[in-house]
């Protein structure tokens, strides 16, 4: 099963993009649950995005993309657990 990886721009707070600054895996690699997969910077905070399930790795957004728009759920990338 293809779990998604989602980046959500909330209209709740001033915060308008967000960038995908490192990933700390590569695509391909075996994650664990919990484990960070990527830094991000919000402007205003910024922070790892952990795994949200163990599996394979498959980046869709690479390192240097800003995802833009308040109120939008960007998907960064899937982990296929099944592998």
């Amino acid at each position: 099963m293809k779990n998604k990886i989602p980046v959500e721009i909330t209209s709740d707070y001033s915060v308008e993009n967000v960038m995908i600054v490192e990933w700390h895996k590569n695509a391909g690699d075996m994650v664990a649950a919990g484990e960070a997969l990527c830094f991000i910077d919000m402007g205003k905070a910024d922070g790892d995005l952990p795994a949200p399930a163990s599996g394979l790795l498959e980046i869709v957004s690479p390192s240097g993309d800003m995802l833009e728009g308040k109120g939008k759920r960007h998907i960064i990338a899937y982990i296929e657990t099944d592998a």
